[in-house]
């Protein structure tokens, strides 16, 4: 490989911290020529190397060619952050506080620009690779199932910018190729055709594996194993990666940070504050109102508090505003259209979703979550486990005063199996497809849901 041409795949891998470093400094000049004159040279100089050291440090940060937008804005954030916090500190340690003042402007223009510039190249990225350009060149070696696999998901994915140039058997001999080619030797079609990447099959001996690995590494080639236990295993939101600090390599597999935070940190800070909100700016005027109609229409306490099933099928005591009277079989019977045992009020209550919000408490408690499936008796718990196979998937996360299934309507009496199965299907779809903008969309289905009375339940 000559200066020229690794000098160009160099600046290709790295093109996202070029990108990165003309629009921090673009924001430098910008600030420098208006009224926030405090940044400079000492700072200047400080963020650049900053910016270099958690690109270095990060390797998320580097352009990924299946990342969407949404990814790089997030990816954005997250580096912007980590680089007000290094600054932050040596500005205090190397600079007595000088540029205080300034960080946080700096920061938020920062943000902005730099989430241009990303998604600018992204696009620009996409738009090249879709017409031909800006590919990598790849060979597959594997039977044709693994071809046919390769070629299907280059196919559907153009902007990922893959060519497919040539495949190869298990024993490394070749089966097709996509160019003009005047050696069948894998070794010497590497070289011909400056292929970037190799897509080996699990299967491949560890000898032929060896030797095609350490070719690859002295010609700087990236090698690509498939392997058959994670074949069609949706690994979207997990990082895949291979441990050799033990006798065997092991492939680990663990969330991405970015779920992991998401869906523990964010998600537990969101309810909290949700809860909070809410209970001080409604439930406090809202449920000593609703507190004196169950009082005026039957005899007994407001709350109703029952045992429900929780997270890891541990169970809680769930808050409810009363919506029955006083009766033996609220712990073994489920409600029914025209429910005699519902009072009037309590027929609102449940249409409108209304006697759920005591559970705001259960939130605080850190036992429920804002939204996540719902949580059912005991006894129901125990026998719908039984009748619908993979119900306790539904239990793998805290249960919600709202969920997605509710919010498509699936609520209220349960008269046959196939309500039963739409619900746990649409449980087991949210624990398995969870993001925030998922709760965001729930959360305003349900309020327009209690506002409209639509998909009332009983």
């Amino acid at each position: 490989m000559g200066l020229t041409s690794a000098f160009t795949r160099q600046a290709k891998e790295h093109l996202q911290l070029i990108v990165d470093l003309v629009m921090l400094n673009a924001v430098h000049l910008l600030l420098l020529s208006s009224v926030h004159q405090f940044l400079l040279l000492e700072l200047v100089i400080l963020s650049n190397i900053t910016w270099v050291v958690i690109y270095a440090m990060l390797e998320t940060q580097r352009q990924r060619r299946n990342w969407n937008y949404g990814r790089h804005m997030i990816e954005s954030l997250r580096f912007v952050s980590i680089q007000f916090m290094v600054v932050f500190a040596l500005n205090v340690v190397l600079f007595n506080g000088k540029f205080s003042d300034g960080l946080p402007v700096f920061c938020a223009y920062l943000f902005i620009a730099n989430t241009i510039g990303r998604m600018g190249l992204t696009w620009f990225l996409r738009t090249i690779r879709s017409r031909g350009y800006n590919y990598k060149r790849v060979i597959v070696v594997g039977d044709q199932s693994l071809v046919d696999s390769f070629q299907r998901e280059i196919q559907e994915k153009v902007h990922y910018g893959y060519r497919l140039l040539g495949t190869f058997s298990e024993d490394l001999e070749q089966t097709s190729t996509h160019v003009q080619s005047d050696s069948a030797d894998i070794y010497d079609f590497l070289v011909d055709h400056n292929i970037d990447e190799v897509v080996i099959s699990i299967h491949v001996s560890k000898e032929k594996v060896q030797s095609l690995l350490t070719y690859c590494q002295l010609n700087g080639i990236v090698i690509n194993i498939t392997h058959d236990l994670l074949d069609g295993v949706k690994l979207d939101p997990v990082d895949v990666s291979l441990r050799k600090d033990g006798e065997a390599p092991i492939l680990t597999i663990e969330e991405d940070w970015l779920q992991a935070t998401m869906r523990t940190d964010v998600k537990r800070l969101f309810d909290v504050a949700f809860s909070v909100i809410f209970l001080v700016c409604i439930g406090s005027w809202l449920f000593p109102l609703i507190a004196l109609l169950i009082k005026l229409s039957s005899e007994g306490p407001v709350f109703f508090v029952q045992k429900r099933t929780g997270l890891n099928n541990r169970s809680f005591e769930c808050y409810k505003f009363r919506t029955m009277r006083v009766n033996a079989e609220s712990d073994t019977r489920q409600a029914v259209a025209n429910d005699s045992r519902v009072t009037k009020i309590g027929r609102f209550l449940r249409a409108s979703n209304l006697d759920e919000l005591p559970q705001f408490f259960n939130v605080l408690l850190g036992d429920m979550s804002v939204v996540g499936p719902r949580p059912h008796m005991l006894l129901h718990t125990k026998e719908y486990s039984e009748l619908v196979h993979y119900y306790n998937e539904r239990l793998w996360i805290k249960p919600g005063i709202t969920g997605l299934a509710q919010s498509k309507g699936f609520r209220g009496e349960i008269r046959e199996l196939g309500q039963l199965i739409n619900r746990i299907y649409h449980d087991r779809y949210y624990v398995r497809n969870w993001s925030f903008l998922l709760d965001m969309k729930i959360i305003f289905s349900t309020v327009w849901n209690m506002v409209s009375l639509q998909r009332m339940g009983v």
